[in-house]
């Protein structure tokens, strides 16, 4: 049943969508605690977007605009001001190729899925690092777009004038 949610959902990104999601991470201590709490060590949340089409997409939170037309990523931190460029196939910094995740062929994660609406798109994905981090996305809203702009997907210094740009390729 799984599977066939996830694929749902992948399917609806790489046919072209937007969704808005949450996205909470728990990340523990090497016991799978923190060892002063007894809980996970540390919380990330935050919400955002992600529109994509084929292998291309953009996803953006408060932190973070990701984006890769497919064959060059581009990671900007807000919070630095830092672009950091690199072959869509690398995946630094964490963060991998969404898709790549969602189908299981990146084997540092396990992959769940749940609360599937209607048209069968998951609206809860658990995925569970081989570190012990725990990710849970919340698919908030989706539509399928028939038109994209394609530019939103390449990186453009102009988009980022202030930013440091670290050329990784």
């Amino acid at each position: 049943m799984v599977n066939v949610l996830i694929n749902a959902l992948v399917a609806l990104l790489v046919g072209g969508a937007t969704l808005s999601f949450s996205f909470q991470a728990e990340t523990t201590g090497g016991s799978g605690t923190s060892a002063a709490s007894g809980n996970s060590a540390s919380q990330y949340v935050t919400q955002g977007t992600i529109v994509s089409a084929g292998e291309k997409y953009r996803m953006e939170n408060s932190d973070a605009v990701v984006l890769s037309d497919g064959k060059v990523m581009c990671i900007y931190q807000k919070a630095i001001d830092e672009v950091i460029l690199q072959e869509a196939a690398a995946g630094a910094a964490g963060i991998a190729n969404p898709f790549a995740v969602l189908l299981g062929s990146d084997s540092n994660y396990d992959v769940a899925a749940s609360d599937a609406d209607a048209q069968g798109i998951p609206r809860k994905i658990v995925l569970k690092a081989k570190s012990g981090a725990r990710y849970t996305i919340r698919v908030k809203d989706y539509r399928k777009l028939s038109d994209i702009d394609t530019l939103q997907f390449v990186f453009r210094a102009e988009d980022f004038p202030t930013a440091v740009v670290t050329d990784l390729r």
